[in-house]
């Protein structure tokens, strides 16, 4: 009963961000579409507030060490295509690629990188294979 009591708590947040929302258990992913990249940096950095408020509010603290930013584009970036989110006075930082969910993204939604990296672990779990059955 314990999680579902922290889903339905959790749950809160959604009413308080005008942003879109993903919440898989305790890790929120907002997103923000559009076609500007100054309008999405700044909805981003007033949702980013809005939550860092309704944290603070319901006694909970963000861990500032694991928020990301990742600017997903098809077409070539310039260097004003940055998004520059601030938490609490702290910088976000931006990657070109993150894990969510096991599945690693990045911003040109290639699957290349994820690939490698499972094709990694299994060449892992083979040769350790390989070397119980000698």
């Amino acid at each position: 009963m314990r999680p579902l009591l922290w889903n339905n708590f959790q749950n809160g947040l959604v009413y308080e961000i005008e942003q879109k929302l993903s919440m898989y258990a305790d890790d929120h992913q907002r997103f923000q579409i559009g076609d500007n990249v100054t309008t999405i940096n700044e909805k981003l950095n007033a949702s980013a507030t809005k939550a860092s408020l309704w944290y603070e509010s319901n006694s909970l603290k963000g861990n500032l060490t694991t928020y990301n930013t990742m600017l997903i584009n098809n077409k070539h970036r310039d260097r004003r295509d940055e998004i520059n989110v601030y938490v609490q006075g702290n910088d976000i930082d931006s990657l070109n690629s993150i894990k969510l969910l096991g599945v690693t993204i990045d911003n040109k939604l290639n699957s290349s990188e994820h690939i490698n990296i499972m094709c990694k672990k299994a060449n892992q779990r083979i040769d350790v294979l390989m070397r119980l059955k000698t």
